[in-house]
């Protein structure tokens, strides 16, 4: 989590707020929950929702994966399984192209995915060929006689717009705006108060308006970093390289 220009302001303005209300005796024995109330239960809420979304995320990014696994090895099955449902020994060089093919068009269709939630600015590109590359597997799918492989084609497909929805949309603007505005003025506003807690104290004033600026931007910080799981920008986004690994395993 890096301290940014602004943050260095802010607390820099907390403390300067500080020093006038104190050297011009501005002082006012404000009412704390209004910090709490105006500040940080918005801040809560969106990292709440941020937070729930990431693990959301994680759900049908897995229900995705396990679709395409599931497509793999049913036509592996049905191609290694013989006449009277005897196992074949190993499958004929015909078969092991055609799985060969399967494979490196799941592994294109995991890496257009990662392009798409990574990107969502360009998200119309990658899904044209995305729903262009699922309608070329799902065809491969009329080969194998087995009514469940169609479910999994669609639960795909239903995974991956559940994940383009929480690329493209999070946080309200509005909300946004607000918290980022209340963030930035609240340190300045609550100046009085820290000059009258400097009056009980001497120097605490200084001391809480800094941890107020800090507690502030560490928390907008977080939210930030969680906002958007596919972007790489926090400590907890969600490796799509890592998780795109499993098809090798195939």
């Amino acid at each position: 989590m890096q301290i940014t220009w602004r943050s260095f302001v802010a607390l820099v303005l907390a403390v300067v707020s500080t020093y006038l209300c104190i050297k011009f005796q501005i002082v006012a024995d404000m009412p704390t929950g209004l910090f709490g109330m105006a500040v940080v239960f918005p801040i809560v809420f969106m990292i709440n929702s941020a937070y729930t979304r990431r693990e959301e995320a994680f759900q049908y990014y897995g229900g995705l994966k396990a679709g395409l696994a599931s497509i793999y090895f049913a036509h592996h099955n049905h191609r290694i399984t013989g006449p009277g449902g005897k196992k074949k020994k190993q499958l004929s060089k015909k078969h092991l192209d055609e799985m060969k093919e399967l494979k490196e068009q799941l592994k294109y269709f995991l890496e257009l995915i990662k392009e798409d939630l990574s990107n969502p600015s360009s998200a119309h590109d990658w899904r044209q060929n995305i729903y262009s590359l699922h309608g070329q597997i799902t065809a491969k799918n009329d080969q194998v006689p087995m009514s469940a492989i169609d479910f999994w084609s669609n639960d795909i497909l239903s995974a991956y717009h559940k994940l383009s929805f929480i690329s493209n949309y999070r946080t309200p603007r509005a909300m946004k705006g607000y918290s980022k505005v209340f963030i930035n003025i609240f340190p300045l506003c609550f100046g009085p108060y820290f000059a009258f807690v400097d009056t009980q104290v001497a120097f605490l004033g200084y001391a809480v308006a800094a941890l107020y600026a800090i507690i502030l931007f560490m928390l907008s910080a977080i939210q930030d970093q969680l906002e958007n799981p596919f972007d790489g920008v926090g400590l907890d986004d969600i490796d799509l390289e890592m998780e795109n690994k499993f098809t090798e395993a195939l």
